[in-house]
C-alpha cells in the first residue's frame, strides 16, 4: 500500500468537506441576496454538488463520502443539542399544551401511516416503505429510526431531505393558502412536515415580520415530532406489514 492510499482518505475527505461548507455558504449568500422558493438554500447546494460531482467524475464512494462522513458525526450532537430548544421554549410550550400534544401525535401517526402504507400499496419493497416511514424527522433521528426497524439509511436521507426542500418551498403558502392564519398552527405543521429545513425558512420569514411565533412552535414542533415518531414509529410499521 502506497502512501497515497493511505492517505487518500484523509485528504480527499477534507476537501469533500470544505467543498460542501463552501458550497452552503454560497447558498445562503444566493438566498440572502434573492429570496424565493427556488433559492432554498438546502435545494440549491444538493444540486450543485451533484452537478460538481458528475461534472468532475468523482468516485462518491472512495472520495467524497469520508468528507460526509466528517460532517455525519456532527449530527449525534445536534440530536442531543434539540433538548436545548425544548427547555428555552417550556413556557411557550406549556402555555400552547393542548395544540402541541394533539397537533404532535396527530402529525406524527399521519406522516407514518401515509408514507408507508402508500408505498406498501404500490407495491414497494418493504425496505423501501420503511425507510420512508420517518421521513418527516430530522435526519439523525430518522436515521436511527430507519436502521432500527430494517429500512435502508441512505434512502431515508435522501428522501428526509427531500421532504423538507418540498416543505420549505411550499409549505408555509400551502398552509396560508387553506386559510390557517394562526401562527402556532403554521410553526406546529411546517416543523413537524419539513423539519429543520422548513423551521430555517419559517426563521428568515420571521425576522422580516419580526414575529418569531412561528419559527418557534416550528422548532418545538420538529423536536417533538422526531421523540414521538422514534416512539410509535416501530410499533405502527408492524401494525402496517
Amino acid at each position: 500500500m502506497t502512501m497515497w492510499e493511505v492517505l487518500r482518505p484523509w485528504c480527499c475527505g477534507g476537501a469533500a468537506a470544505l467543498f460542501t461548507v463552501g458550497v452552503w455558504m454560497g447558498a445562503l449568500r444566493i438566498r440572502k441576496a434573492r429570496s424565493m422558493p427556488l433559492t432554498e438554500p438546502v435545494f440549491l447546494a444538493v444540486f450543485a454538488i451533484i452537478a460538481a460531482l458528475l461534472l468532475l467524475n468523482v468516485d462518491y464512494a472512495r472520495d467524497y463520502r469520508p468528507g460526509g462522513n466528517l460532517i455525519k458525526f456532527l449530527l449525534q450532537p445536534a440530536v442531543v443539542a434539540l433538548a436545548v430548544r425544548l427547555y428555552e421554549k417550556r413556557e411557550m410550550i406549556r402555555r400552547n399544551a393542548r395544540a402541541v400534544a394533539v397537533g404532535v401525535i396527530v402529525g406524527s401517526v399521519t406522516g407514518i401511516v401515509s408514507a408507508t402504507g402508500l408505498a406498501l400499496l404500490c407495491g414497494a419493497p418493504d425496505a423501501v416503505a420503511l425507510s420512508l416511514a420517518p421521513k418527516s424527522v430530522t435526519a439523525p433521528i430518522a436515521m436511527g429510526i430507519s436502521g432500527s426497524i430494517g429500512g435502508i439509511e441512505s434512502l431515508t436521507v435522501g428522501i428526509v431531505i427531500a421532504t423538507g426542500i418540498i416543505g420549505a418551498m411550499v409549505g408555509p403558502e400551502l398552509v396560508r393558502l387553506i386559510g390557517i392564519r394562526n401562527r402556532v398552527a403554521l410553526g406546529l405543521a411546517v416543523g413537524m412536515a419539513s423539519h429543520g429545513i422548513g423551521t430555517a425558512r419559517l426563521m428568515k420569514d420571521d425576522e422580516a415580520s419580526g414575529n418569531h411565533t412561528a419559527s418557534t412552535m416550528s422548532g418545538v414542533g420538529m423536536t417533538l415530532n422526531g421523540l414521538v415518531t422514534a416512539i410509535l414509529c416501530p410499533v405502527i410499521v408492524q401494525w402496517l406489514l
